[in-house]
């Protein structure tokens, strides 16, 4: 017999959704912009805070291949100050690609930091 298992309520979604780090909020666009052949290989955090705002500096790996993916790596790095994130509780008050490699391998690496204040 088949057990039947109904689908999560749309408020179990919305709080698996809550649980998603900034980092993960800042890197899933910038996945979507790049298209597919790139993943997230990491991310750190440092605070951060001036006379009046709190947040975090949120420093984020990506990596990924294909024939196009240098060309993707750069079309994000002029375009990366156009692109909305939805971060709960932040505003992204500056975001840049830092580095773009190429290794010998043939994929590419970036590095992309972020600075997330708290929102008041």
């Amino acid at each position: 017999m088949i057990a039947f298992r109904p689908f999560p309520r749309a408020t179990e979604r919305f709080e698996r959704c809550e649980r998603l780090t900034v980092a993960e909020r800042v890197i899933a666009p910038i996945l979507v912009d790049l298209g597919p052949g790139f993943v997230s290989t990491g991310s750190r955090e440092r605070s951060w805070a001036s006379a009046t705002f709190t947040g975090a500096r949120h420093y984020l790996s990506l990596s990924g291949s294909g024939d196009d993916a240098m060309a993707r790596a750069q079309a994000l790095r002029d375009a990366i100050g156009a692109i909305e994130f939805d971060v709960k509780g932040n505003v992204i008050a500056d975001i840049a690609v830092t580095d773009i490699v190429a290794p010998a391998d043939g994929s590419v690496r970036l590095a992309i930091e972020a600075l997330a204040v708290e929102a008041c």
